[in-house]
């Protein structure tokens, strides 16, 4: 895959959920070792939420 195109793949959440996925099922992995991209995963939540909220309540005004 090309370089720019790996980077462009950080700012997607399916990445990061498709590798625990794939840990989980096909590899047995525990949490120990999924860790960080369920940290991201959580990331993107806690932001897309933040964003939804502000937005919510600018239309309430």
């Amino acid at each position: 895959m090309p370089r720019a195109i790996r980077y462009v793949t950080y700012a997607i959440p399916l990445r990061y959920y498709t590798t625990i996925i794939r840990g989980i099922f096909l590899k047995g992995s525990g949490i120990g070792v999924l860790w960080p991209e369920a940290l991201v995963l959580a990331g993107f939540g806690i932001g897309v939420l933040s964003l939804a909220s502000a937005r919510f309540r600018k239309r309430l005004d």
